[in-house]
């Protein structure tokens, strides 16, 4: 049977994280590509690349079994916004409804091991309705994005500290980007996944190796300072960075410090990816450009504006 994948927006906001998931799925293995969401100007980038884009409302039934009709695998791609997370699970269990409706094969949906305490909770409740489904499908828990690190490293540049709420803990860091083709490799695989597969990198850095891998790269002078998550926060806040993005890094300190990065530990099975890109060669490769940053701040608005187009998790 010809492979129909479906990527769904379950979000009203647009993003270049989407588009970067559509262009990596129209390349070669799909004879079809679905891109729905709830405002088709979502994907309207992807037009020009010849995807059947479907309008679709997540109140409408009928609209939702339109927009699936004949697709073999479903990706859903979650929000990360707290402005519209409360209509997540109304959407999620409408566009699951829809999928068992239609006869969808296989649903790929990517959650962060990394999240504020609000989503992690929602990541927990959209994984029991994509059980109780019945469907088969692959919940990819993506690791600690070395995307993180394009915020802290500027302030730490400038400031000469490395403020760490992580003690002793270790992360495994892999890139948006790599993250990303783990997406579309999930959906283009035959293998019957089924359950919680992790992806991640494969070296785990504590907080002291981080910041030495750092002075290593931009030859800088940088001390670890030891706080607490609310110091932090404050910190990260009183630099400059976004509440939202502040929080993110928070989260990552913690995540670091109880041990949840190691995504494939116990809980999860573990993609296989190519060669993943060290810390140390994701930052030299982006070295000039962080140095910029250090004097005078990531140009644009958003996360990592000035990195390559990629997927963003919830």
């Amino acid at each position: 049977m010809p492979l129909s994948i479906c990527l769904c927006i379950v979000t009203a906001a647009p993003g270049a994280a989407d588009r970067r998931v559509g262009e990596l799925l129209l390349g070669p293995g799909a004879s079809s590509l679905i891109a729905e969401s709830r405002r088709t100007d979502n994907v309207v980038a992807l037009h020009a690349q010849r995807p059947e884009i479907r309008d679709a409302d997540f109140a409408d039934a009928a609209s939702l079994d339109d927009a699936l009709a004949g697709v073999n695998r479903l990706l859903i791609v979650p929000t990360h916004r707290a402005d519209v997370a409360a209509n997540h699970p109304h959407r999620l269990r409408a566009v699951l409804a829809a999928a068992v409706r239609v006869g969808v094969r296989h649903i790929v949906y990517p959650v962060a091991a990394v999240a504020p305490t609000h989503l992690e909770r929602q990541q927990v409740a959209s994984r029991r309705l994509i059980e109780q489904s019945g469907l088969p499908y692959t919940v990819l828990r993506v690791g600690c994005l070395s995307d993180y690190l394009l915020h802290r490293i500027p302030i730490a540049l400038r400031s000469g500290g490395w403020p760490t709420s992580a003690a002793e803990g270790v992360g495994t860091f892999i890139s948006r980007e790599e993250a990303t083709h783990a997406v579309a490799a999930a959906l283009h695989s035959n293998a019957p996944s089924v359950g919680l597969v992790g992806v991640q990198g494969s070296q785990a850095l504590s907080a002291q190796a981080l910041v030495d891998t750092v002075k290593q790269v931009f030859g800088a002078h940088i001390e670890l300072e030891p706080v607490d998550d609310d110091a932090l926060l404050d910190g990260f806040t009183s630099a400059g960075v976004d509440a939202l993005t502040a929080t993110e890094l928070v989260a990552v300190d913690r995540a670091m410090r109880v041990g949840s990065l190691d995504v494939g530990s116990g809980r999860s099975s573990c993609l296989q990816l190519g060669p993943v890109a060290s810390v140390r060669d994701f930052l030299a490769h982006r070295r000039l450009d962080i140095l910029l940053a250090s004097k005078h701040g990531w140009p644009g608005v958003g996360l990592f504006s000035t990195t390559a187009a990629s997927l963003q998790f919830p």
